[in-house]
């Protein structure tokens, strides 16, 4: 039997790669060799603007950003400027990053920012998805609106834990990485500078607003929680939230991600006729956590 010389030896192997490379299997080893070398990124954060009720589960987190009369909320999610549409009706699923952190507790959820109620039942039917995220290593609360009014800002019923001295028009959910991070089904890749990514969450409009839109949207929420009792001080109707910080506090987050859609779009604040153009306003664009 004639022995193969080294040559014919290194074609046929090169051949059986070839045909490996372009086989299902051999696909899959390239992806994933592909996946590998991306730039690695220790740290994400997940910027949640807009109308959020964020329900504080036992085992995880679960964000439900209300259906909104007329239509006028925009539901996207991925890196900033890059976002795609969230598809109603779907659960998001964020993973890749640690799961094993402790509930947060009250504390954390940084009442004196924050709307934080007794956690009731969600009604379904009444939130345009669901979107699941592990319990984070620390919730940072931006953009904050300080309460001015000699009245309460949440009345009705039922009461917060705390009345907030001051209302946050952001939150960011931070993340220690532990695996490739994705937010499941969302064909979302992570964009990283320095080491930390960023996820932004919109449910907000991005355009001029009606009148009456502000309290459509609280209300949207607060029938979401099961609360349909619970209002907002009319005083912040057309109060237009905090600016983006100066220098946010949170490593990785700059000024341009702490904006809002209408402010993308450079939409300013003014009145005409029936329509309010609201480049935030505190009553819609703020998160109520369920504890």
């Amino acid at each position: 039997m004639r022995q193969l010389t080294r040559r014919e030896m290194l074609h046929g192997l090169g051949a059986c790669s070839a045909l490996a490379l372009f086989s299902p299997l051999g696909r899959a080893a390239a992806e994933g060799l592909r996946a590998d070398s991306a730039p690695a990124f220790t740290h994400l954060n997940v910027l949640i603007h807009g109308m959020s009720v964020i329900h504080v589960g036992d085992k995880d987190i679960t964000l439900y950003p209300p259906i909104v009369p007329h239509s006028l909320h925009v539901y996207e999610a991925g890196s900033t400027g890059s976002e795609k549409p969230l598809v109603k009706g779907r659960t998001y699923h964020l993973i890749g990053v640690n799961s094993k952190n402790l509930r947060p507790s009250l504390v954390h959820l940084h009442p004196e920012d924050n709307g934080v109620f007794p956690r009731h039942g969600i009604v379904p039917g009444d939130y345009f998805c669901r979107i699941v995220l592990p319990f984070p290593d620390d919730i940072v609360p931006l953009r904050l609106t300080q309460v001015q009014s000699s009245e309460p800002f949440f009345q009705g019923s039922p009461a917060p834990y705390q009345q907030p001295s001051a209302i946050a028009d952001l939150n960011v959910f931070r993340y220690t990485v532990t695996g490739p991070v994705s937010l499941k089904p969302l064909s979302w890749v992570p964009t990283a500078k320095n080491g930390i990514a960023n996820l932004q969450i919109f449910a907000m409009p991005n355009g001029p607003v009606p009148t009456s839109h502000p309290k459509e949207a609280f209300q949207a929420a607060a029938n979401t929680m099961g609360y349909p009792g619970l209002k907002a001080n009319s005083h912040y109707d057309y109060t237009s939230a905090a600016p983006p910080d100066p220098h946010p506090a949170v490593p990785g987050v700059s000024v341009s991600d702490e904006n809002g859609l209408q402010e993308r779009a450079k939409v300013r604040s003014h009145a005409s006729g029936n329509v309010h153009i609201l480049a935030n306003s505190a009553m819609d664009c703020l998160s109520l956590f369920m504890y």
